[in-house]
């Protein structure tokens, strides 16, 4: 699931293909991300720095050379909403950068992905494991 509001290039193009990726933002990146997310694709190319991308294995769909996660998305269902759009897709593809290889996908350990998360207008990293699913029984008062 993505929500675009305003005026976007990628709202523009997800509309017309359907299709969209969505690739894992890590800190080692975020400068990337932050370049790519406030750059508007409308008024010119984002080319002011150097980054690469491929084709998607599955979907013709962008995906960042530098990123080691990567869903190929196909949309199922557009939701308009005030001045945005969500977009409810099926995941066609993961890409995991070989690194990964093997990983439990039952029991991700987000610290070693190093994600870098957005909160309005500041970027964090992952803290640490603070539980899991169903230990709220380990809770309960007796």
């Amino acid at each position: 699931m993505i929500t675009i509001g305003g005026s976007k290039q990628t709202k523009t193009n997800i509309l017309r293909d359907k299709i969209f990726s969505a690739n894992l933002i890590t800190e080692d990146i975020i400068w990337l991300a932050d370049y790519i997310g406030n750059t508007k694709g409308e008024e010119k190319l984002k080319d002011d720095i150097q980054y690469d991308y491929k084709w998607g294995n599955y979907l013709k769909v962008p995906v960042l050379e530098q990123s080691n996660w990567v869903y190929e998305c196909e949309v199922t269902r557009i939701l308009e909403l005030d001045g945005s759009h969500l977009f409810l897709a099926d995941i066609k593809n993961i890409q995991i950068d070989k690194s990964f290889e093997g990983i439990d996908l039952k029991m991700i350990d987000l610290k070693m992905l190093n994600p870098a998360i957005y909160a309005p207008y500041n970027y964090f990293s992952i803290g640490d494991r603070i539980g899991g699913c169903g230990e709220w029984k380990n809770h309960l008062k007796n």
